[in-house]
């Protein structure tokens, strides 16, 4: 009896742990949960919206009018809009990443075998993903209409894609606060007014004082120099870092902080 109870341990192995499965469960439970959720669809049907029905409108003008209408320029305004409009819509999609789960988070956590850095890592890189995925899905609609549309000879393909990631590592930046804050809320709402004080008091500084390349006037004025292909490519890609990292920054503050606080 013994003989035949090691011969079967022997031909089944015990099966190695991979500490990458929790991590791509939970990240991939948090990319569907995100795109259908009705606030998300809401909010990206509404930018859609906006941003589709202007192009159309500008259309409208350049071929019923007459007038000449560049893609530049209204590529420009509708990317600027978005750096208005974008970080308020980033900071309520994101405040709920996890303070909305709080009376299962134990659960969740403890009980499921998933460790605390896997969840935390699933779940602000699901939200990251799916949010700047919404992005780039409206933002491509808006271009594709425009070059279509409009007048684009002044139009740099190179310069767009610069100008789209420049604005698509600000929103990151936005989300990974939201998410830091969502860590060490009691509840959504709290997270989202935490969020919405410190990004709109961050940028108000910039502002004022002009700090570092993220200052939004500066961004705002860039804008429309990326599209014509007007730039330097070391000081955006040195925009674009300083974004990365302050969201990674705040992504690492909120992991210590979730590794350490009660679920």
């Amino acid at each position: 009896m013994a003989s035949h109870a090691a011969a079967i341990a022997a031909s089944n192995p015990p099966r190695r742990f991979s500490w990458w499965l929790p991590y791509a469960a939970v990240l991939g439970m948090e990319w569907r949960q995100t795109w259908r959720s009705w606030m998300f669809r809401v909010a990206m049907l509404l930018v859609a919206v906006l941003a589709i029905g202007y192009v159309l409108h500008r259309a409208a003008i350049y071929h019923q009018a007459g007038i000449l209408q560049s893609a530049t320029v209204t590529l420009a305004e509708v990317l600027q809009a978005g750096l208005l409009l974008g970080p308020t819509l980033m900071v309520i999609l994101s405040a709920g990443t996890i303070a909305s789960e709080r009376g299962t988070l134990a659960d969740s956590v403890l009980s499921r075998g998933i460790s605390r850095y896997a969840y935390f890592f699933g779940k602000w890189h699901g939200r990251l993903a799916a949010l700047l995925a919404g992005y780039f899905l409206t933002a491509g609609m808006a271009l594709l209409l425009a070059c279509v549309l409009l007048r684009r000879e002044d139009l740099s393909l190179v310069g767009t894609l610069w100008a789209l990631l420049l604005e698509a590592s600000v929103l990151a930046a936005v989300i990974s606060i939201g998410v830091f804050f969502s860590t060490t809320s009691p509840g959504t709402a709290m997270a989202m007014l935490l969020t919405w004080v410190v990004i709109h008091g961050l940028a108000a500084l910039l502002w004022i004082s002009g700090l570092t390349l993220l200052n939004p006037q500066g961004l705002w004025r860039w804008l429309p120099f990326l599209l014509r292909g007007q730039y330097d490519a070391v000081v955006v890609a040195q925009a674009i870092g300083w974004a990365w990292l302050v969201a990674m920054g705040a992504a690492l503050i909120g992991l210590v902080h979730f590794s350490r606080c009660d679920v």
